[in-house]
């Protein structure tokens, strides 16, 4: 997330938004249709070999990132793309997937608000994926509110809006940029009821997943009272966009051991390291791509 109090669409007051359903288009439904059965129509039928990822202003993590997706996704290229080459629009021939990392939501804006957030949309739209991690998640629904009453607060409408309603944040601790003084091991429930540890630093909750009509619940924060959402899958078009708040992307090998607030929570993800990739690899299969 940025530290930029970020109010940006003028006709539309985010607050009035925020923890109102109502105002939200509910597109059409689909929640009875399985998460598995999902995953193998889009599987079969988008045949695209290139993953591109983000790599602009307020972008975190993104050299790990495409290394964790090089390690199940051996027959695709993963590739990284600037704001510019976004605006363009030639990377959606080629492209099954496009990943957003974490970061700062407002330098998204800044850079894609308009004709690059319009091809994401389109991308989707026409049977791509979307998987987006953290601010990358953010950035995907329909308004932000984090650190509210803070001075670090982000609350605005965006405009990619695959999850129709407000992300909030952050859940489990206070946000500290550039530290790991907010990380934690979040305890996720996904599956048949598995439970896994995975790095969380600022992420959010997805309000009233359980009641918009494109949403799937894919995983829960198993701590907080009522399991809020932290990882859904949205329903665009023909394609659909993979929304997750914490970062089954990082192993516990990739955080710095000399960080006090990192070792803190490393005994934890060490010990779910396999079922944290285990999760990042469904998480890969939900946006349609075949994976080893």
């Amino acid at each position: 997330m940025d530290s930029l109090n970020n109010r940006n669409n003028p006709s539309v007051d985010p607050r009035l938004l925020y923890r109102s359903s109502s105002v939200y288009p509910q597109l059409p439904h689909w929640r009875d249709r399985s998460i598995q059965d999902v995953t193998l129509n889009n599987a079969a039928s988008f045949k695209a070999k290139s993953v591109f990822v983000y790599s602009g202003p307020g972008a975190w993590g993104v050299e790990g990132l495409c290394t964790a997706l090089r390690k199940p996704l051996t027959g695709y290229s993963v590739k990284t793309i600037t704001p510019e080459e976004v605006i363009a629009g030639d990377w959606k021939k080629d492209a099954a997937l496009f990943v957003m990392p974490g970061g700062a939501d407002c330098q998204y804006v800044a850079k894609l608000n308009g004709a690059g957030n319009a091809h994401i949309k389109n991308f989707v739209h026409d049977g791509g994926s979307y998987l987006g991690v953290c601010g990358g998640a953010y950035y995907a629904g329909r308004v932000v509110s984090f650190s509210i009453d803070t001075p670090l607060e982000v609350v605005g409408v965006r405009e990619l809006a695959f999850f129709p309603s407000v992300i909030s944040g952050p859940t489990l601790k206070p946000f500290v940029y550039n530290s790991e003084q907010g990380s934690a091991a979040a305890k996720i429930t996904w599956g048949f009821n598995t439970k896994t540890h995975v790095y969380y630093n600022g992420g959010g909750a997805f309000e009233n997943a359980d009641s918009s009509g494109n949403t799937l619940v894919v995983g829960r924060y198993a701590d907080l009272p009522d399991t809020p959402a932290a990882i859904v899958t949205c329903s665009h078009g023909n394609g659909r966009a993979v929304l997750s708040s914490v970062h089954p992307e990082i192993s516990a090998e990739a955080l710095e051991e000399a960080n006090p607030y990192s070792k803190e929570i490393l005994p934890t993800l060490k010990k779910d390291n396999n079922e944290r990739e285990e999760l990042f690899k469904y998480l890969l299969k939900l946006s349609g791509l075949e994976v080893i």
